[in-house]
C-alpha cells in the first residue's frame, strides 16, 4: 500500500467492486495490508509464527519514510535481535516501538481511506480480525480512527471469544466459532463434531460474561463440501 500504483489499484478495485455488487450491504475486508509473519523450515514445517509481530511490514520504502519522519535510520538489528525474530512476546526496544507507532499510523490512515469509500456507497464496513491485522489493533491507540462497524474474528477458546466481544466503539461485533469449513477438517472419515463441541465449551462461559452480537462458522467452498 505504500506504493503509489498498488495504493491506487486498492482504491479503483473497491470502488468498481462497490459498483459491481449492489445487493452486498456489509463489506468485510479480511483485514489489511501485511500479513502475519510465517516462516516454514526446510522440512516444510512452521518454524516460527508471529500473528502480532511487524517483520513482514518492512519494506526499502518503510524504512526511508521512517527515517525522514523520526531523524535516524532503524538497522537490521532493530527488527532481527540478537539472532531472534523480534516478536511481540520479546520486550521491544524503543526503535521497535518507534516503527510499531508508525506502521499504526499508516495503517488506519490507509485503511480508513477504503472504509470511507463502502460508507460513501452506503455500507456497513466489518474487519476480519485475523491473518492481515497488523497495525488495526484494536485496543491499540489508533484503531478508532478507522471508523469501522463491525469486527468478526475466529473464536478459539474464552480468551479469543473476550477478546472480541469487549473491543469498543463498534456496532456491533461476531465471532466465529471452529471448526472452519476446511477440507482439513471436513473430509470422508472425519467426524468435525468433536471440535466444534470443544470449542463452544471453552468459549460459552465467556460469552455469558459478555456476548457477541453474532455468532457463526466460517471456511471456504470446496467441491464435495
Amino acid at each position: 500500500m505504500r506504493q503509489e500504483a498498488s495504493g491506487l489499484f486498492a482504491r479503483e478495485y473497491l470502488v468498481q467492486w462497490l459498483k459491481d455488487n449492489p445487493d452486498t450491504d456489509v463489506v468485510r475486508f479480511t483485514t489489511f495490508f501485511y500479513h502475519f509473519t510465517l516462516v516454514f523450515g526446510s522440512n516444510a514445517k512452521e518454524k516460527f509464527v508471529d500473528w502480532f509481530g511487524y517483520g513482514a511490514t518492512v519494506s526499502v520504502r518503510a524504512l526511508e519514510e521512517f527515517q525522514a519522519e523520526y531523524g535516524y535510520a532503524l538497522r537490521p538489528e532493530d527488527i532481527v535481535d540478537n539472532g531472534y525474530y523480534n516478536s511481540s512476546f520479546r520486550v521491544p526496544t524503543r526503535h521497535y516501538r518507534d516503527y510499531m507507532d508508525f506502521i499504526q499510523r499508516f495503517v488506519a490512515g490507509k485503511a480508513r481511506e477504503l472504509v470511507e469509500l463502502v460508507h460513501e456507497a452506503g455500507r456497513k464496513a466489518m474487519m476480519f480480525l485475523g491473518d492481515n491485522w497488523i497495525g488495526t489493533e484494536p485496543y491499540g491507540p489508533y484503531f478508532p480512527e478507522i471508523s469501522l462497524d463491525a469486527v468478526v474474528g475466529s473464536v478459539g477458546g474464552g480468551a479469543t471469544l473476550r477478546l472480541i466481544s469487549d473491543i469498543p466503539g463498534v456496532s456491533y461485533t461476531e465471532g466465529r466459532f471452529l471448526p472452519y469449513f476446511f477440507p482439513d477438517t471436513f473430509y470422508e472419515g472425519n467426524d468435525p463434531v468433536p471440535e466444534a463441541v470443544e470449542n463452544w465449551i471453552c468459549a460459552r462461559r465467556a460469552l455469558m460474561r459478555k456476548p457477541v452480537d453474532r455468532i457463526g462458522y466460517g471456511g471456504i467452498s470446496e467441491p464435495g463440501l
